[in-house]
């Protein structure tokens, strides 16, 4: 019985393809709890710029911590919707490479602005390098139309106009300097996906990588029926996709019968 349920939890945990965006949600969870009984998560994995260039393994470590629960809401729901589709697209790989250069260049950036202008400390939010996967989401899916609450219609490109706005005006409150050095990690991912060219390209799955001596066997999975619940089933984004292959599919057929 025990077996039975540690395989199918495991199964549910392996199902999507999307692991790291899961484990970040995970330790998130994780380091808001141990903030609210006093652990000193912020005084290690915070990162304040530009202070904390000392510690480097805080440029890496500060997505990971939330401290608020109604932050760590939307952050976790963001992170499943838009991390989770570009790891299922990428691989988890790229995505973990991707990621970590878009924390890289928001941490470095903000320490620039911070130092600029001569601040000591600034804490940056964990909210900044997400933003900059959205932008890479919007930008390889520009027309698709996203429901905001399940509610308010719009499309993805506007979406990411939105989130740029927002992020500048947020920080440019404090300086203007802040506001242009918050959207460092935005205007690289933009730059990237623009320039790298990734729509409908599955080759950042297949990444080189070192090959094992031994190789795991595997047992397969079971074989999903179309009337099993999944995680999968509940994010937007996957609606969205599946409506999309059905009008496709759909399309297919008229065109054989003209």
């Amino acid at each position: 019985m025990q077996s039975d349920l540690w395989s199918r939890a495991r199964y549910a945990w392996q199902e999507g393809n999307y692991p790291l965006t899961k484990w970040m949600i995970i330790i998130n969870v994780a380091t808001l709890l141990a903030a609210l009984f006093r652990a000193p998560v912020d005084q290690w994995l915070s990162f304040y710029a530009p202070w904390s260039l000392a510690q480097p393994w805080r440029l890496l470590t500060y997505p990971l911590v939330s401290v608020n629960p109604i932050g760590l809401l939307f952050y976790g729901l963001m992170l499943w919707w838009f991390g989770g589709s570009l790891e299922r697209s990428w691989g988890t790989r790229f995505y973990a490479i991707f990621f970590g250069l878009m924390s890289l260049i928001t941490a470095l950036g903000m320490s620039a602005g911070a130092a600029t202008i001569g601040v000591r400390s600034f804490n940056i939010d964990n909210w900044l390098p997400l933003a900059a996967l959205i932008i890479a989401w919007c930008m390889l899916n520009p027309e698709q139309e996203i429901r905001i609450w399940g509610i308010i219609p719009i499309l993805a490109k506007w979406l990411a106009l939105g989130e740029v706005l927002y992020i500048f005006f947020v920080y440019a409150q404090m300086h203007v300097v802040l506001g242009m050095s918050a959207l460092l990690g935005c205007a690289a991912s933009f730059a990237w996906v623009r320039t790298r060219g990734w729509h409908d390209i599955h080759l950042y799955s297949s990444m080189p990588s070192r090959q094992r001596s031994q190789q795991r066997i595997r047992k397969p999975k079971p074989p999903r029926r179309d009337d099993d619940f999944s995680l999968r089933d509940l994010n937007p984004l996957e609606r969205l996709a599946r409506a999309r292959r059905k009008k496709q599919f759909q399309r297919l057929f008229e065109d054989d019968e003209k």
